[in-house]
C-alpha cells in the first residue's frame, strides 16, 4: 500500500494518581492505526520517565528512541509529566526539549515553581529548551528548528504538548492530519530521540483512533 508506519506506544491517565496497569501498542500509518498484540520482550534499553511509580508500571520505563503517547483528560497532569520526564533527563546529564502549544514560557516556569522544579537553571545549563507554538498561529512550525536544536544541544529527550497543534492545523483534512504526524514522527526517530507526546484524552480515544 506504500503505506509508511510507525510503532507507538499508548498509555491513558485517568487521574492524578492512576494510570493503565500496562500499555497498548499501535501502529500509526497513513490509513489508520492498528492495535497490536502483546509481544514478547526482547534486549532493548529502557529510559526511566522519573515519574514514581509509573516505571514500575511500565517495567523499567519506556523504551530508548521510542514514540509514546500519554492521554488523558484535562487536568490529569500530562504536561506535569511531560516535564518531570524533561527534568529527570537533565538530571542525569540528558537534554531536553519541549515543544509546548498551549502554553507559553513563562506559564510553564510559573508551573514548574510551584512543583518546586527550577527549570530556568536547566534552561541556563543547556540541558532545557522550550519551543512555543501558539497554536492561534495556524501553522505547524518548520522542522528544521527544533532539528538544528537536537543536533546543536544533542538533545535525548523530546516533549511535544499537545497534538491539539496538528488537529488545529489540519482541522479540514484528515489525510493532512496523519501525513503531518508521521513526518514529524519520521524526523524524531531519525534524529534518535525518546519522544513523548500529550493528547487530550476527549479527543483522542484509542479505542476509535482516526490518524
Amino acid at each position: 500500500s506504500g503505506d509508511i508506519c510507525h510503532l507507538i506506544t499508548h498509555f491513558a491517565i485517568h487521574g492524578a494518581s492512576f494510570l493503565y496497569p500496562h500499555t497498548q501498542n499501535l501502529f500509526m500509518k497513513k490509513s489508520g492505526v492498528a492495535k497490536l498484540s502483546p509481544t514478547k520482550s526482547h534486549a532493548h534499553t529502557f529510559i526511566q520517565t522519573g515519574v514514581p511509580g509509573l516505571d514500575e508500571v511500565l517495567k523499567g520505563g519506556v523504551s530508548d528512541k521510542a514514540s509514546v503517547l500519554v492521554t488523558g483528560v484535562p487536568g490529569t497532569g500530562k504536561t506535569i509529566l511531560g516535564l518531570q520526564f524533561l527534568i529527570h533527563g537533565a538530571q542525569h546529564g540528558e537534554a531536553g526539549l519541549i515543544i509546548t502549544a498551549e502554553d507559553t514560557t513563562e506559564s510553564l516556569y510559573a508551573y514548574a515553581e510551584t512543583l518546586g522544579w527550577d527549570i530556568r537553571d536547566l534552561e541556563a545549563k543547556g540541558l532545557l529548551t522550550i519551543i512555543e507554538q501558539k497554536i492561534s498561529d495556524g501553522k505547524i512550525i518548520s522542522l528544521e528548528l527544533p532539528l538544528n536544536i537536537i543536533q546543536e544541544k544533542k538533545i535525548k529527550r523530546v516533549v511535544l504538548d499537545s497534538l491539539t497543534l496538528f488537529e488545529f492545523v489540519y482541522s479540514s483534512s484528515v489525510e493532512e492530519f496523519r501525513k503531518g504526524i508521521l513526518h514529524f514522527l519520521s524526523s524524531m526517530r531519525s534524529s534518535n530521540v525518546t519522544l513523548l507526546v500529550t493528547a487530550e484524552r476527549t479527543t483522542i480515544d484509542v479505542d476509535t483512533f482516526q490518524y
